[in-house]
């Protein structure tokens, strides 16, 4: 640097301007670093809560033929959050979990009919 300024190749106020450019560039970078540590730790939680949503719904299966029946309609209030009742059909609206939706295949829903 000081060499391109003795052999006058670089001009102060060029110089300057690019040196506050990079400052203005920077300090955006140092802003932007919470939002993205945010970002960070939310995947991060997201990826663990799947991960124990889905190890305990495979633990609930494991354990399903072990229930009594007040047991399962205890689990089943807390995982259906409506019932439909139509004319050959019932329809079982699950409590929304966008962690399981991210989970699930493109064929998968969180609804279940039953005909009868």
């Amino acid at each position: 640097m000081l060499e391109l300024w003795s052999d006058k190749s670089i001009v102060k106020a060029t110089f300057t301007e690019k040196c506050r450019k990079l400052e203005e560039r920077r300090e955006q970078i140092e802003k932007e670093i919470p939002r993205v540590q945010a970002e960070i730790d939310h995947a991060k939680i997201s990826e663990t809560g799947k991960g124990y949503i889905l190890s305990q719904t495979q633990f609930l299966y494991s354990l399903w033929d072990t229930l009594n029946t007040e047991e399962k309609g205890k689990v089943i209030r807390e995982l259906v959050d409506e019932v439909t009742l139509q004319k050959k059909q019932i329809l079982f609206q699950l409590f929304y979990l966008p962690e399981l939706m991210n989970c699930a295949t493109n064929s998968a829903s969180m609804s279940m009919r039953i005909q009868y």
